[in-house]
């Protein structure tokens, strides 16, 4: 059975319940070109490929967001959405009618990203409200449903790429940089989502629960106004969290959102104090440029290491040091490689950054509340890489490292008969929907999927690292 990393099946034990506003009642799959009576089960497959892997029955967005809310501070964000598909499901070419290539390369990246495939599908039904989180979520599942067979799919039109604040279009035009596409497109989905979320809230007559970043400053500034003191260690911690004008999504945040603790010493005369500044990132910037070689931990330890800044107020130095407060369960690691020469000549940096199929964060990395090993480690995902030396030229392209199917490895299944019906089928299994006849194995572990714009090929993990590494994108391991 296709689908991709969506959410979850509703079956027997939890049928939808009449008016409500469920994905098989609204029939948000009708408008796509579909035969009649095939939305029923191709949704149906759609939701029923993480059916195991997810501990909450959602349908809607709304299902998602309630969860969340009834969770409280108390971090059900990290058991909310599916860790993996299954079976896995085959990639697909993209058309790159002019130069989609930095949008067709991050579209691949997050459709082989289970939590956040899995919040677009449960958008479907929300046109209106989340007009970007909707559209992509129907394109996703046309997607999947062409599972991986001949031909390219043409990305899709996203309404945020037309025009923007600045009066720049990302709509394939011109040449333009993965990252800032990334930034503008997670933009504009929080936007969409924080007006979404508070409707949800009026709707139940209840106030927006904060996310754990917000709970924590509102715990902690309540009486002081600016922040509050912390005593750790010795030290007197005064913290201050930065917060968004607009607020932050919680379900954004449950999948993307990080923070970033960073602590300054030697503005107050007292030797132990230090004023520490929180801020939230969807995607770390990473230095490179420090090492002809390095691997992605010491890049880290690298853009996290502690420096001394010039107070020219105060006449003294002051030190700076960077840590991981809160992280995310998605980690997208952004390799900076351009720079700015003396010159004033943008250049572009062919460091080798080495990487594993694990990360492990180191734990001097990291304040708060110190996460043991296993909360601090990761499996790598995809890689973005870049091709070329310019910025308004060039190529990129995504390596698919984990849940995707190797589409030249297909072995018969012995449990599906000829005639196509499985053996022992399960009463979940939605009626009409095909049985998976052949059976889809990952790469192996020295090889991995290339996406090429239309072409997928099998690539050598070693071919990989030869490549320019822009992107990096990591997922906690399960607990």
């Amino acid at each position: 059975m296709n689908g991709p990393p969506g959410s979850v099946l509703v079956t027997h034990s939890n049928p939808p319940k009449r008016g409500g506003n469920h994905a098989l009642a609204v029939d948000p799959v009708s408008r796509r070109g579909l035969k009649k009576g095939e939305n029923q089960p191709l949704l149906c497959a759609i939701h029923k490929q993480l059916h195991a892997n997810a501990p909450f029955p959602y349908v809607s967005i709304s299902d998602v967001f309630q969860t969340l809310q009834s969770g409280g501070k108390g971090a059900v964000a990290s058991r909310v959405f599916a860790q993996h598909p299954t079976p896995l499901p085959f990639p697909c070419g993209l058309a790159n009618h002019a130069n989609f290539c930095f949008i067709n390369a991050i579209l691949q990246v997050l459709l082989f990203m289970p939590p956040f495939a899995q919040l677009c599908l449960s958008a479907i039904g929300e046109e209106k409200g989340c007009p970007t989180l909707a559209m992509l979520g129907k394109w996703m599942a046309d997607y999947w449903k062409k599972n991986g067979g001949r031909g390219a799919l043409p990305p899709p039109r996203l309404p945020f790429t037309r025009s923007g604040p600045s009066g720049r279009t990302l709509d394939g035009a011109a040449q333009e940089d993965a990252q800032e596409f990334l930034q503008r497109f997670l933009e504009e989905i929080q936007t969409e989502l924080i007006g979404l979320e508070r409707r949800f809230a009026k709707e139940k007559g209840e106030a927006p629960t904060p996310s754990p970043a917000n709970a924590k400053k509102a715990e902690g500034e309540e009486g002081s106004g600016r922040g509050w003191t912390v005593v750790k260690g010795g030290e007197q911690l005064f913290i201050r969290r930065h917060v968004d004008k607009e607020g932050n999504s919680r379900l954004l945040d449950a999948i993307f959102g990080g923070t970033l603790e960073s602590h300054l010493k030697g503005k107050h005369r007292q030797q132990n104090h230090a004023l520490v500044t929180v801020e939230r990132f969807f995607s770390l910037p990473v230095d490179v440029g420090f090492a002809m070689e390095c691997s992605i931990e010491e890049a880290l330890e690298r853009t996290l290491r502690t420096e001394r800044i010039y107070d020219s107020v105060r006449g003294k130095d002051l030190k700076k040091t960077l840590l991981f407060d809160e992280l995310p369960q998605i980690l997208l690691l952004h390799l900076r490689r351009w720079v700015v020469t003396a010159e004033g000549e943008l250049v572009k940096l062919e460091n080798t950054v080495r990487f594993k199929r694990t990360l492990t964060i180191p734990s001097s990395l990291c304040g708060g509340s110190q996460p043991n090993r296993h909360a601090r480690a990761y499996r790598l995902l995809s890689v973005v890489a870049h091709r070329g030396m310019a910025t308004t030229r060039g190529h990129y392209v995504t390596f698919l490292v984990s849940h995707a199917a190797d589409p030249f490895h297909v072995t018969p299944n012995p449990e599906v008969p000829r005639n196509g019906v499985k053996k022992g089928k399960s009463r979940d299994t939605p009626e009409g929907a095909p049985s998976e006849a052949k059976l889809r194995h990952p790469p192996n572990d020295n090889h991995v999927l290339l996406c090429n714009d239309m072409k997928i090929s099998l690539s050598t993990w070693s071919e990989m690292e030869r490549e320019c590494v822009y992107f990096l994108v990591y997922q906690k391991k399960e607990s």
